[in-house]
C-alpha cells in the first residue's frame, strides 16, 4: 500500500500530516465537520432579568442577619434549586434574599436534605422557607425530587 506524503495545511501550516479533505490536515477538517453547539445565552439573559426583578422586589438586606446587601445575583439564593425544579425557577416566593455565607449554610443543609440542622443554624430562614414551601409546593410539577418529598413531609409538622 502506498503511504501518503505530508503535506502543508492550508489552515493551520502542518507539515508533518498528508491531506485529509480539501488541502487540510485531519484535524483542520474535523473542526469545520463539528456540529455547531446550541447557544444558552437566551437562558442568561432570562435568568439575568429574573434576577434585577428579585433586586427590585425584596429589601437589600440578608434575610437571617439583617446585614445590608447590595444585591447580586449570590445574594438570591433559591430554595428549590432552579437546575431541578425548572417550573418554580423564576417564581419569586421560591428566592429568599441572603449573604454569601448564609446562602453557603443553606445550601449545604438543603442538598445534604438536614432541615432540623438548618433549623438549629438559620432559625429564621427555617420559619419563612416552611411558610413559602406551602405556596411553592403545589406549583411544582417535578414531583419525583427528593427536596419535594422531603419538604411535602416536613411543611406538614408545622
Amino acid at each position: 500500500m502506498i503511504k501518503p506524503k505530508p503535506k502543508k495545511c492550508i489552515e493551520c501550516g502542518r507539515e508533518d500530516l498528508p491531506h485529509f479533505s480539501k488541502k487540510r490536515c485531519k484535524y483542520c477538517a474535523m473542526k469545520s465537520y463539528a456540529k455547531p453547539k446550541a447557544k444558552r445565552e437566551v437562558k442568561k439573559e432570562s435568568y439575568k432579568s429574573f434576577f434585577l426583578k428579585c433586586r427590585d422586589y425584596y429589601p437589600n438586606v440578608c434575610f437571617e442577619s439583617g446585614e445590608r446587601l447590595e444585591v447580586l445575583t449570590v445574594n438570591c439564593c433559591h430554595i428549590f434549586p432552579k437546575r431541578k425544579y425548572k417550573s418554580v425557577s423564576r417564581l419569586l416566593n421560591n428566592v429568599i434574599i441572603l449573604s454569601w455565607e448564609n446562602h453557603m449554610i443553606l445550601d449545604k443543609y438543603l442538598d445534604e436534605m438536614d432541615l432540623e440542622g438548618l433549623k438549629e443554624k438559620l432559625p429564621k430562614t427555617h420559619d419563612e422557607i416552611i411558610k413559602r414551601s406551602k405556596i411553592i409546593l403545589p406549583l411544582i410539577t417535578e414531583t419525583d425530587g427528593k427536596l419535594y418529598n422531603l419538604m411535602k413531609e416536613y411543611v406538614h409538622k408545622f
